[in-house]
């Protein structure tokens, strides 16, 4: 989980700077400049986009871990009181006839 955040940052980090690279030309600046920029720009994008959706993708998995989880304890929980009543209400049942007497 740390290590897709630090990817995020570092994808996030560079992308700005493309963009800041690329919003910063001049209207007189050399098409062979501006298309390496935009090339920069369109791949600093695209792992930028890749890096986001993991970054999703592991926080996605970490609440559906977590909610699995609770609610695998919530139904240890209720299993044992089942256990618990049935067991007192077994007991009971056997001990009727001791009770009527």
């Amino acid at each position: 989980m740390q290590e897709t955040r630090k990817r995020f940052d570092k994808a996030t980090l560079l992308y700005d700077q493309a963009r800041e690279k690329f919003l910063s030309l001049r209207k007189g600046t050399k098409s062979d400049v501006v298309s390496v920029l935009e090339e920069e720009l369109y791949h600093a994008r695209s792992n930028f986009e890749q890096a986001r959706f993991s970054l999703v993708t592991a926080l996605s998995n970490v609440e559906v871990k977590k909610r699995f989880e609770f609610l695998e304890a919530v139904s240890e929980t209720m299993a044992a009181h089942l256990r618990y009543f049935k067991q007192g209400y077994e007991l009971l049942h056997q001990m009727e006839p001791y009770i009527n007497q």
